[in-house]
């Protein structure tokens, strides 16, 4: 199961520390969906699963959540593909993930991307974006998370952006 690495979260306001590239700093600002938008460059986007249930948060995901470390949590994580290339690299976890957790119903995404119900939610909050620099298998590349809440229920999603899209595709 693939693994990212970030040593620091830079807030919104300290995103040129982490790229100046105006290109790329337009996605990763983005606070709508990057489902949507990724299907404005790749009409046939796909969702690909590499694992989904219970598992343990990194250890900054906890601190970010105010949990104890090693607590367990529902985690999903997906990529978006373009043209059999891989764009974004998705972890969202749910911690105290049951039946009466507002988020429950993910549980049955499967093939849809998050931001297409996500986006569809009355009363959803969301916090700002972090920022890092991550470590993507045997390179260098930048993610971002924020933390959506539904009724006091966090959800955190990370998306690490494995490639940019640049250009409309016909696939």
């Amino acid at each position: 199961m693939p693994r990212f690495q970030s040593k620091r979260w830079y807030p919104a306001s300290l995103i040129g520390r982490l790229t100046c590239h105006t290109d790329h700093q337009a996605w990763l600002l983005d606070k709508g969906s990057l489902t949507k938008k990724l299907r404005q460059h790749c009409p046939l986007i796909r969702v690909e699963v590499i694992h989904e249930g219970f598992g343990q948060l990194f250890f900054d995901e906890a601190q970010a959540l105010n949990l104890p470390a090693h607590h367990q949590a529902w985690i999903r994580q997906v990529k978006l593909i373009c043209q059999d290339q891989p764009l974004i690299y998705a972890r969202s976890v749910i911690p105290n993930f049951s039946i009466q957790n507002p988020w429950w119903r993910l549980k049955k995404l499967g093939q849809q991307p998050l931001g297409e119900v996500l986006f569809s939610q009355p009363y959803l909050a969301r916090t700002e974006f972090e920022f890092c620099q991550a470590n993507w298998l045997s390179s260098k590349t930048l993610a971002r998370r924020c933390v959506f809440s539904q009724h006091q229920a966090p959800l955190m999603l990370t998306e690490v952006f494995l490639q940019y899209p640049t250009q409309k595709t016909t696939s």
